[in-house]
């Protein structure tokens, strides 16, 4: 039995999908891609808007990065590094977390690359314990036009810098 799962975008905008990960690599579910490879895809986080939330998402369907081939664990170092550098030098963020979650049954393997802005030390504290509130208070707080506009120009410089590579 193929189990569907309802998804609501940043802009309030509901689907229904059977996998988020294919759908998101498809162009069949609301996200803005930064990068697409032969492997994977990187995204704006389609439900948090923070400029520069971005995920990548294996196109295979697997969970644990040692599940990997040899060359899908090339293209991920690769695709990983390549947006860590653009995050620095086109927006300016120093520093990041990077979380993977193996336990995440509705979407294949993905890493969260999150921005770390300096108002969310200073609302927050520092810390990887502070990011899901962070992600509680975005969810809530930042849906608004202004925001939503950064989000997108944000998308539209990584994806310009990370197709000139």
């Amino acid at each position: 039995m193929i189990m569907t799962h309802t998804i609501t975008d940043i802009y309030g905008k509901q689907q229904v999908v059977k996998c988020l990960s294919c759908a998101i690599g498809e162009h069949s579910a609301p996200a803005e891609i930064v990068l697409q490879t032969k492997h994977f895809h990187a995204e704006q986080d389609f439900e948090i808007p923070i400029p520069g939330f971005i995920i990548i998402a294996s196109n295979r369907h697997f969970f644990g990065i040692d599940e990997m081939s040899q060359a899908e664990l090339v293209d991920f170092s690769t695709v990983l590094a390549q947006i860590r550098r653009a995050l620095r030098q086109v927006i300016g963020i120093d520093t990041v977390y990077l979380v993977h979650e193996e336990d995440t049954r509705n979407a294949h393997f993905h890493m969260w690359i999150f921005p770390r802005y300096a108002w969310m030390e200073e609302k927050f504290g520092s810390g990887v314990a502070t990011v899901r509130t962070i992600m509680e208070y975005a969810r809530k707080e930042l849906k608004n036009d202004d925001n939503f506009e950064q989000v997108k120009n944000v998308v539209k410089k990584l994806s310009a810098t990370l197709l000139g590579i």
